[in-house]
């Protein structure tokens, strides 16, 4: 599609909205003109305000049900559609690498993406730091088990502080319209998650306990738009 044209037709439609009449018309022929021109549909236009940005999110091809929360979180407090995007090229060795994909109306997903890369590193860089407080005595597996709990109460603390908005309807039809165009019956992603199943003992407590504590010092709030974005995580934890 044609950004340059549809940033045109767009302009040519905002000026059609004019209190002047004979301005107004002159706008919408141009705006039609254009149209034909370049082929394009007021479908066309309506889908060009679906957008999508993704963010490494440093995962393997199942990412820990970590990474997941922490994109619902962001989805839900950006009003956008949330998926892991997993894919493998010639620049990563063709080694599975993963990236949170958001999609939705307008800059709402750049804002979601910059939020994610800001609370995905400071996340990655706590349970880091838990992991290498953790006896040497303890079991790889058990050690990396504690790690996620770790994570996930940390992610569910900075839920708390989220306010959800939802899509309108309308926004979540011409996202479903995007994706239909953009990906036809491909499924985006497996959606599966690394978990864990098994009864908590006393330090698995203990590891939750501390990932709530230090995911409470995270505080995120809306932002208007992409470039207010560094504004809304500025008295996040220190070190975000």
């Amino acid at each position: 599609m044609n950004n340059r044209a549809l940033e045109k037709i767009k302009k040519c439609l905002r000026l059609a909205q004019s209190d002047n009449a004979g301005e107004a018309a002159a706008a919408l022929r141009q705006a039609q003109k254009l149209m034909a021109k370049h082929g394009l549909t007021h479908s066309d236009l309506q889908l060009s305000e679906v957008q999508s940005q993704r963010a490494k999110s440093g995962a393997v091809k199942n990412p820990p049900v970590w990474i997941w929360k922490l994109m619902h979180t962001i989805a839900s407090a950006f009003a956008v559609e949330h998926y892991n995007y997993s894919e493998r090229s010639a620049e990563t060795g063709y080694r599975w690498q993963c990236s949170a994909q958001f999609i939705g109306i307008g800059s709402a997903p750049e804002v979601a993406s910059y939020a994610f890369s800001v609370l995905v590193r400071q996340l990655r860089k706590d349970r880091h730091t838990f992991l290498t407080s953790l006896p040497r005595y303890r079991s790889k597996s058990d050690k990396t088990r504690q790690a996620d709990l770790f994570a996930e109460a940390w992610v569910e603390a900075v839920q708390e502080k989220v306010v959800a908005m939802a899509m309108k309807p309308e926004e979540k039809a011409l996202v479903k319209r995007w994706k239909e165009r953009e990906y036809g019956d491909d499924e985006i992603i497996k959606q599966k998650c690394r978990s864990h199943h098994r009864m908590f003992d006393s330090d698995d407590v203990q590891a939750i306990r501390e990932g709530v504590e230090a995911g409470s010092k995270v505080d995120l709030y809306h932002g208007v738009g992409a470039s207010e974005a560094p504004a809304m995580l500025e008295q996040s934890h220190t070190g975000v």
